[in-house]
């Protein structure tokens, strides 16, 4: 009588399915990890920070809160901060690092996530230091956020001020008003007027 015998798989293979295994166990841990952050920011009041790519956001968020924003949030992709105020989180300060795709329109998958988070207000951050992108197209492009602050409140920070920014200061302030928040570099004490305001905004609402 003859005996059928199979091959042993090789360790090659096996570690090829460990691998793939593995890659979908990532992936379906980061989408449910992500989807349950967005569904936080829509329970909770939210603000949410637009700015073209080193507009320094991420200075923003540490300013405002004091604290440092987790390696976790970056990696997937949306990035929060508490504002803390009386011992109380009073609201999450959003940031999504996938707003723009790499030519620098929106990317329309991300716009119906912001539009499921129903942020309470917006915060704008235009970069008017000597080496940022021209002015005007950085107001273009978070102009183009219309369709998700349409009735939002909205708050504009002119960001990384220095010498040279007295031009693109007065393009910011012919747009949006003299209320604005003037941000020197590396200067996070220009935020405590923005900080008050944000947190008297949401004490009023609620």
């Amino acid at each position: 009588m003859g005996y059928l015998f199979a091959e042993p798989v090789s360790f090659g293979i096996l570690s090829l399915f460990f691998l793939l295994f593995l890659i979908v166990l990532i992936y379906i841990v980061y989408f449910y990890t992500r989807h349950k952050n967005i569904l936080k920011f829509k329970r909770e009041p939210t603000v949410f920070i637009i700015g073209v790519p080193n507009s320094g956001r991420t200075f923003i968020m540490k300013a405002l809160s004091k604290s440092n924003i987790s390696f976790l949030n970056k990696l997937l992709g949306v990035s929060y901060i508490d504002l803390i105020y009386n011992g109380k989180t009073k609201l999450k300060i959003v940031d999504h690092h996938e707003l723009f795709d790499m030519d620098g329109r929106f990317d329309n998958s991300t716009l119906n996530e912001i539009r499921n988070m129903d942020p309470k207000c917006i915060v704008i951050v235009l970069d008017a230091s000597q080496f940022s992108a021209p002015i005007e197209n950085q107001i273009q492009l978070v102009m183009k956020m219309k369709e998700v602050t349409k009735n939002k409140k909205i708050f504009v920070i002119a960001n990384k001020l220095d010498k040279t920014s007295n031009e693109k200061v007065k393009v910011i302030e012919k747009i949006f008003g003299k209320a604005i928040y003037k941000v020197r570099v590396n200067k996070p004490e220009d935020l405590k007027k923005l900080r008050t305001d944000l947190i008297s905004y949401f004490v009023k609402k609620t």
